[in-house]
């Protein structure tokens, strides 16, 4: 079962480029692939940019007590944080 090149690997793709800066000589060695069906074919994980694997990312402008803060992030982070926030309430 071949991973699917999406946005829901974007972690396992992050996982793999700290594993990679902590210069471990096997995972120098290693090479994930994950395949776009429509395109009936395979990609190197780490080389893939984010857009091709279809992660959308969005400004979203949240109000603080000083002055307003931009970020972006990815709409599943987002929807993360504002649960943690909504549980902290």
């Amino acid at each position: 079962n071949p991973l699917v090149c999406d946005c829901e690997l974007q972690w396992y793709k992050n996982w793999l480029k700290n594993l990679r800066e902590k210069d471990d000589e096997m995972m120098q060695k290693k090479r994930t692939v994950c395949i776009m069906p429509q395109e009936h074919r395979e990609y190197n994980l780490q080389n893939l940019p984010l857009e091709k694997m279809n992660c959308v990312v969005k400004a979203y402008e949240m109000p603080s007590s000083s002055s307003s803060k931009l970020f972006t992030t990815s709409p599943a982070a987002f929807c993360l944080w504002l649960y943690t926030l909504k549980c902290a309430l």
